[in-house]
């Protein structure tokens, strides 16, 4: 009897171990001062889409606070030290399926064909960002004129970040190596532990950039 009991506890423990293994650790909520501007699935989405990039940035910065992790991204992505396939990953491309399903995806990014004056954008890239000439009226960007930007831009109370998005309004296609520089530089270590900042910069320094990369 004593032998059948121990029994069971072991397998009611390995249950609880493999329950636990499969649940989040925690759960975010940047986009709360988005759900004025955007839909309650929009703000779901995105809490959705940043839990995951954190969960990749801890992976690859082990052992660093996770503000920090941020900024030492920031900081990869100026010098473009990351490979591509981090940003294609299966999880990534999961996400922005969800965004195209939802349709929350048009109201981020644009195809820069559809903007209007295009061509008299100023396309900034980075060597490692380059697309072919043909190809890149084919790519997107972030939608200048779409909910997404113009509710963050609102929202927004950080200088920093608001002359970020601004310069991303005025040239969508602005190269994320440049701009990831610019926004290192001028975030102070308060500013890498706020919720929307770090929204901001899981949708513009991960998402937009496995789409370019996965348009090549």
């Amino acid at each position: 009897m004593k032998k059948k009991v121990f029994t069971m506890k072991i397998v009611l423990f390995t249950m609880i171990l493999s329950v636990n293994s499969c649940t989040p650790q925690y759960s975010v909520d940047y986009a709360a001062s988005l759900k004025d501007c955007l839909t309650s699935n929009d703000v779901e989405l995105l809490n959705k889409a940043c839990q995951t990039f954190e969960m990749k940035l801890l992976n690859k910065y082990k052992g660093q606070e996770l503000g920090n992790a941020y900024k030492k991204y920031l900081q990869d992505i100026q010098a473009m030290n990351i490979l591509p396939s981090y940003f294609v990953s299966s999880d990534s491309k999961k996400i922005l399926q969800e965004f195209k399903n939802s349709k929350l995806f048009d109201k981020v990014w644009t195809k820069v064909s559809s903007l209007e004056d295009y061509q008299d954008i100023e396309i900034v890239t980075t060597d490692s960002l380059e697309t072919d000439p043909e190809q890149e009226n084919d790519s997107y960007c972030m939608n200048p004129n779409g909910e997404y930007l113009n509710c963050l831009i609102k929202q927004n109370q950080n200088k920093t970040i608001l002359d970020y998005l601004e310069a991303i309004k005025a040239t969508p296609d602005i190269s994320p190596g440049l701009t990831a520089g610019i926004v290192h530089k001028n975030l102070t270590e308060e500013d890498f532990n706020d919720g929307l900042t770090r929204l901001i910069i899981a949708v513009g320094f991960y998402y937009e950039i496995g789409i370019i990369f996965e348009k090549e």
